[in-house]
């Protein structure tokens, strides 16, 4: 079984993908399970459209925001400016771009 934060990002994920409901991998299950009216068996089927939808459809991983910068000569080595690492706006640095943001810009994916 997996996590359910997991499934839950999957599930969103799928969703936002689909263009209509009766275009999704999961066949009608979500209606029950999002009133809240589902037993187990439904749930689990549930889960396993879900995630085998995930396991097709990887996330694609985008440079983290210090990565793209470093790579476009923007921002250099920590050693140069040592204070924005300590900073909330430095540590974001360390995020991975978003996916909209990432499209936006032509960033492209990283290979895994």
């Amino acid at each position: 079984m997996a996590e359910f934060q997991d499934v839950m990002k999957q599930w969103n994920r799928m969703c936002e993908k689909q263009q209509m409901c009766y275009t999704c991998p999961a066949d009608g299950l979500c209606s029950p399970v999002s009133d809240l009216c589902a037993d187990m068996k439904t749930i689990t089927a549930l889960e396993g459209a879900i995630m085998r939808w995930a396991t097709k459809h990887p996330e694609q991983i985008y440079p983290t925001w210090l990565e793209w910068l470093e790579c476009n000569d923007i921002f250099y080595r920590k050693e140069v400016f040592p204070h924005v690492y300590s900073t909330t706006v430095g540590k974001k640095a360390f995020d991975h771009i978003p996916a909209d943001i990432a499209q936006k810009l032509g960033i492209k994916p990283k290979d895994e």
